[in-house]
């Protein structure tokens, strides 16, 4: 089968989705399309293949990374929210004690970010290893296990790092794959 446009829509989708967000003002916009690309890419690839599972899994990661950084976000917005309103009502001391709520908000939602990245991140593993698997493209094994241990490290911070390094990887690997399979 033909995997021409994934080759295609997977390296443009994943360069926009990790350069996107260094772009000011269409940033988002940037990322929103490499996201869709890489979405587009991995159907054709499940199609070309006649493997649905490959496709399940990449929009289970999907739907659990936005459903982490929308609960994360809640999290923070919840917390901080609650606890600073009536620390604005007092005077003296408030200093040190909205910068402490900031930074357990803060905490409290990149650990539920990561809960559901790291979930996420055994899906993304699934579906780029039975990519790799039918297209003999042994980089995206090795990007998926880079991103799953990037992402069980992201609670420490260094994960960031290692996300970035897998993201880098997976530009490679989906130009790496053959015009057909």
């Amino acid at each position: 089968m033909d995997l021409r446009e994934a080759k295609k829509y997977g390296g443009i989708g994943a360069i926009l989705s990790l350069f996107g967000g260094i772009v000011p003002y269409i940033g988002i916009a940037i990322t929103i399309a490499g996201i869709i690309l890489l979405l587009l890419a991995v159907k054709k690839i499940s199609e070309a293949v006649n493997n649905q599972e490959i496709f399940k899994n990449y929009v289970i990661y999907f739907i659990l990374g936005i459903i982490g950084v929308i609960a994360g976000i809640a999290v923070f917005l919840v917390y901080t929210g609650y606890s600073i309103l009536p620390l604005l009502k007092e005077e003296m001391g408030t200093g040190f004690k909205l910068i402490k709520k900031f930074f357990i908000g803060l905490f409290l939602a990149l650990a539920v970010y990561w809960v559901f990245g790291v979930i996420g991140a055994i899906y993304y593993k699934k579906s780029y290893d039975a990519i790799s698997h039918h297209t003999k493209v042994d980089l995206f094994s090795t990007t998926a296990l880079i991103y799953l241990i990037g992402m069980a490290t992201v609670i420490v911070f260094v994960g960031f790092i290692v996300v970035f390094v897998a993201k880098v990887l997976e530009i490679v690997a989906f130009f790496s794959l053959p015009e057909t399979t």
